[in-house]
This record gives structure tokens, sequence and C-alpha cells, in this order.
């Protein structure tokens, strides 16, 4: 095996493992705006409940 395809592979593998963490990013990001509007959501009702 040549250095060329040598390094090809590796770029290639370094591409795909890039694009998996980057999906693992956008899923966790997408959980955690989720879980933010939760907080904002009880955040706003307590706020409510106390003020009445």
């Amino acid at each position: 095996m040549d250095k060329e395809t040598l390094t090809l592979i590796v770029g290639i593998v370094t591409g795909l493992i890039s694009l998996v963490a980057a999906v693992g990013v956008l899923l966790v990001n997408a959980k955690v705006d989720r879980l933010t509007g939760r907080v904002d959501a009880l955040q706003a009702v307590i706020t409510s409940f106390v003020t009445r």
C-alpha cells in the first residue's frame, strides 16, 4: 500500500468520524434546547404562582 492510498483512506475515515460527531452534536443540542424550553415554562409557572 503506497502513501497516497493510505492518506486517502485516513482522510475518508476522518471525514466519516467528523460527520458522525456533527450529527451527535446536533442531537444533543436539540435535547438541550427542548430542556431549556421546559425549564423556562416551569419558571413562568412558578413566577405566576409566587406573584399571585
